[in-house]
């Protein structure tokens, strides 16, 4: 039986893998890239994800920059609608912004003021190509941002070592900046203290910290500081860490907070972290192949990631779960049953059942139900899961198997297994003649408690069940019935073929029975009666958020109206909480680009600080684009 279990917990995998694969939601025509799972092992550990590390160029971000919304004092501009994934085609729109400007509107030296910094904090570098200016930038951050003014009448043109020119409405301004630098002392002190009476309690502060600092931060002397401020912190930012210290990190938390850990990226500088973290999911993107090469799972889109925790993850935590703890149940109630004929033979060795019907128990009779509730078994649909994705914090926390679910379907079972046992037993206690003149016998007791015990627990498979399917009802009514024709057909075999003579004539004798079908009614209702009680009495009692989601999917009401609230009242439709924290655990960990080498930082977005020499900054002040360049002849 055990090894029957785990070939099946095996091919049900398997089968939860096929299905990841062909999810046509999660497949990109861009570059006509499907899903992809490179192990089965890991399916339901998707949805128990407490932490995730993420890369950020070409992983959050498609690498493409563009100039699209902005808020200017407390007005946004900009179109609101959702742009195609990775899309260089959508720009900013919204005639707002300028037709304030020459409207005199209350807010337009703030307009004004907020496209001349756009225009001039920069480190870019015109060029001018004929009437074209063709802008030079280590960043496409800056390169985006000085494009988006330049498209609202504010023209970056020229760079000197003191000044910066620039075009603004038709107007020729130079804007010369100077800088200066206020240190205060007090103020920088008393946030200090005020983060420090922040560590480990729950707080909206983000810890941002570069990779020159995070060398330090990782010695083994703070490590364990580092980790509990990290810890308490709403959101941690790295930027600008080598390859090395990415995978550094995800093995501290994995190592000291017992959590599941999922890294994702995109490049080979992310294969370390990739590796090292539970769960690896790659994206094929415009870096290679190295990170989905070395990933257990492989997406083209970071926005599949949520479907593929929140959907698939928890689905498959939920089905692999359910599965286990039938088979466990289903074999507790057959063989707990010897168990207790035992009390019966003085524990004389005698069986109940007969040997080909208990080792056929798990291979035919009771097969279909544990594949079902693997494969098909869903609690919500996918648009409800997506819709609440609090949902997700069931499976995270791991609600659905833990130590009490354990015994709690042990017990169950052992309760079941008594009433399937002794019910039949005591009914049956004295010799009964039959109208054929037949006396009943051990083997006429262990074939009708052998049925009863078939059709409860495939009626249990169907009480665990919520999301019914043709597969469903086939393995449910199709076992009972697969047991009743191989019974009827076993029974007549001998002498034809020369097996079980023991059972020749029993099916005709059970069949004829009346205290049989008697209790093929009573005996699995008082089985099945006390679980459906106690699960009315939970629901009546104490909703989960579970069950209420399932009534409005019940009801047929629309997701998108739906208002649910947790205990507190908060709102539970927001998306921006995809994985909650619990206590002093916290949402996901981002890393921000890096380049391949370890120990050399380098500039990226608007930190240009390269710890050099000459630094890149001292570089581009120095930078005149008003000089002509000499030509070599």
């Amino acid at each position: 039986a055990r090894s029957e279990s785990i070939n099946g917990i095996y091919f049900l995998k398997s089968c939860l893998l096929f299905s990841l694969s062909q999810d046509t939601d999660m497949y990109y025509i861009g570059n006509d890239t499907p899903a992809m799972a490179r192990t089965s092992n890991l399916n339901e550990e998707l949805g128990q994800v407490k932490y995730l590390f993420s890369d950020k160029t070409g992983t959050l971000t498609c690498n493409i920059m563009n100039f699209k919304k902005c808020s200017i004092a407390g007005v946004t501009y900009g179109s609101v609608r959702m742009p195609p994934p990775c899309s260089d085609s959508c720009d900013f729109d919204d005639p707002r912004l300028l037709k304030n400007i020459e409207d005199r509107h209350p807010t337009a030296p703030c307009i004004q003021e907020f496209l001349t910094l756009l225009a001039v904090c920069h480190t870019v570098v015109p060029e001018k190509d004929g009437d074209n200016i063709i802008y030079q930038a280590s960043s496409p951050d800056e390169a985006a941002l000085v494009k988006g003014a330049k498209k609202l009448g504010f023209v970056f043109t020229a760079r000197t070592p003191f000044s910066v020119i620039i075009e603004a409405v038709s107007n020729m301004r130079i804007v010369r900046v100077k800088w200066h630098v206020y240190c205060k002392y007090d103020t920088i002190t008393q946030h200090c203290t005020d983060l420090g009476n922040l560590l480990g309690k729950e707080n909206d502060v983000a810890l941002i910290i570069d990779g020159h600092t995070l060398k330090y931060a990782l010695s083994f002397e703070v490590r364990r500081s580092f980790l509990d401020l990290a810890l308490s912190c709403k959101a941690v930012i790295c930027c600008r860490v080598s390859p090395l210290q990415k995978s550094e990190i995800v093995d501290v938390v994995k190592k000291r907070v017992k959590a599941i850990t999922l890294a994702i990226g995109d490049g080979a500088n992310d294969v370390g972290m990739i590796q090292t973290a539970h769960v690896g999911v790659g994206i094929s993107g415009n870096e290679g192949m190295q990170a989905t090469n070395n990933s257990d799972y492989a997406i083209a889109q970071f926005s599949y990631l949520e479907k593929l925790l929140l959907v698939h993850g928890a689905w498959s935590y939920n089905r692999v779960t359910k599965c286990i703890l039938y088979c466990f149940y289903k074999n507790v109630v057959l063989y707990i049953i010897e168990l207790w004929f035992a009390f019966v033979n003085g524990f004389s060795g005698q069986i109940l059942f007969e040997r080909w019907c208990i080792g056929l128990y798990n291979v035919i009779f009771t097969a279909l139900p544990p594949f079902t509730l693997g494969i098909f078994e869903r609690s919500c649909t996918q648009e409800s899961m997506l819709r609440f994705p609090q949902l997700y914090k069931i499976t995270q926390n791991g609600e659905g198997f833990n130590t009490k679910v354990f015994w709690g379907h042990c017990i169950n079972a052992l309760v079941h297994s008594l009433i399937l046992f002794w019910f039949p037993m005591k009914a049956l206690e004295h010799d009964t003649v039959l109208t054929s003149g037949h006396a009943t016998d051990y083997l006429f007791v262990g074939n009708i408690v052998y049925t009863y015990v078939v059709v409860t627990v495939c009626l249990k498979a169907g009480l665990e069940t919520t999301a019914w399917t043709k597969f469903s009802h086939l393995a449910v009514w199709g076992s009972m019935l697969t047991w009743l024709v191989f019974f009827g057909i076993y029974s007549t075999i001998w002498p034809t073929i020369p097996i079980a003579p023991d059972m020749r004539g029993q099916a005709t004798m059970v069949l004829s029975s009346a205290h049989f079908w008697l209790g093929l009614f009573l005996v699995p209702t008082a089985c099945l009666i006390e679980d459906v009680a106690w699960r009315a009495a939970k629901h009546t009692c104490k909703k989960t958020l579970l069950e209420e989601v399932q009534e409005l999917e019940t009801k047929s009401r629309v997701l998108g109206k739906a208002v649910l609230r947790d205990s507190n009242g908060k709102r539970l439709n927001e998306r921006d909480r995809l994985i909650k924290r619990l206590g002093r655990k916290t949402p996901p960990t981002l890393f921000r680009g890096s380049s391949l080498q370890q120990g050399v930082p380098h500039g990226y977005a608007f930190s240009q600080e390269e710890h050099g020499a000459v630094s890149q900054e001292e570089v581009i002040r120095a930078y005149d684009t008003t000089k002509k360049k000499s030509r070599k002849k």
